[in-house]
């Protein structure tokens, strides 16, 4: 059984609760039986591999059993007994997790629908790469999903109606990522970087990797973009440095910033611009470019993009304004 946001959700109970969810579902579990129907069960195996068992999966492995959709919170169970009500009256579990003996998991088509329905449209594990079904058609898909993503790559890299035909982006593109020679090189040079960086990036066993698929989808997310670019030129101009010890820090005050995890030693960038990008961060992003704006950022050449952005996270208007303008005002802003 399915709850969502802490009620119990039922898609024919005839009621004008969740019209939209209640669809999506219909269309969703439609879909899984049209396309697993025939093979009766869906097997799920874990990807997560351990070196001392020869590249077998990690027995037992395990599945959350609540997910997050946007404002939504999913829960799959398999009966009320698991099912608890809060003084509040929202519905919770007792167990929020499930086994998969040996690293896998079969998923009857007719009987565990919901189930289904869960791991595939709710769940990260399967979304992120933790999981995968076990089944020749997949692989035969993500196969060709492979190389329509190298096709894609190529095309974003080196194409004409690609937005990196445009220097400057390019050179954005790779601030954001942490390339070095983002300034300095070629724009030849550093596609060629770009794609031996995407090409490592794929090599990593980690969902959080800059993967073709996740680099696709990253070209489309402004803010990110220019929230990695601007960390990233903080770092190239010195106003803040790493060190194993204390982590990210300020480079005048040595002050830290924020200490990173062991997991997250090889992509310590990527977790600075994740952890500045967080609400309570807001102030030290602040901090951050009001440095950067003291180390002469504004008044070098930058991206109007990455101006006109700075400037709407200020409240400053943007129409019209000349990009010289824009900065001015910006550093202004900042100085307060």
């Amino acid at each position: 059984m399915l709850l969502l946001n802490g009620e119990l959700f039922n898609p024919n109970d005839g009621t004008d609760k969740f019209p939209a969810e209640k669809e999506h579902y219909k269309l969703a579990t439609k879909g899984i039986q049209n396309k697993y129907g025939e093979l009766g069960h869906v097997r799920f195996v874990s990807t997560q591999m351990a070196e001392d068992l020869h590249g077998q999966p990690i027995p037992p492995s395990l599945i959350p059993m609540v997910a997050h959709d946007g404002m939504n919170e999913w829960m799959w169970t398999e009966g009320m007994a698991n099912v608890r009500t809060r003084k509040d009256g929202v519905r919770t579990l007792w167990r929020k997790s499930m086994q998969m003996p040996q690293g896998s998991l079969n998923v009857s088509v007719q009987d565990q629908i919901d189930l289904l329905y869960f791991i595939i449209e709710k769940s990260p594990m399967l979304k992120k790469g933790w999981i995968r079904i076990d089944d020749v058609r997949e692989a035969e898909e993500a196969k060709v999903r492979k190389e329509k993503d190298a096709i894609r790559l190529k095309a974003a890299i080196y194409g004409e109606a690609s937005p990196l035909s445009s220097e400057t982006m390019l050179r954005q593109v790779c601030h954001a990522l942490g390339i070095s020679g983002a300034d300095k090189d070629t724009d030849n040079r550093l596609r060629i970087k770009l794609e031996s960086f995407i090409d490592g990036e794929n090599k990593k066993n980690d969902v959080r990797a800059m993967s073709t698929a996740n680099f696709l989808d990253f070209l489309q997310m402004g803010d990110e973009l220019h929230r990695r670019g601007i960390v990233n030129k903080a770092i190239a101009r010195k106003v803040i440095e790493y060190t194993k010890m204390h982590g990210w820090m300020w480079a005048s005050s040595k002050n830290t910033i924020v200490r990173v995890p062991d997991t997250r030693i090889q992509d310590k960038f990527a977790y600075l611009c994740e952890w500045l990008a967080g609400e309570k961060q807001k102030e030290v992003f602040d901090d951050l470019v009001k440095a950067l704006a003291e180390s002469g950022y504004f008044e070098d050449e930058q991206p109007y993009e990455e101006v006109k952005w700075l400037a709407q996270r200020y409240g400053i208007p943007v129409s019209q304004t000349k990009k010289k303008d824009l900065a001015e005002k910006i550093a202004e802003h900042i100085k307060g």
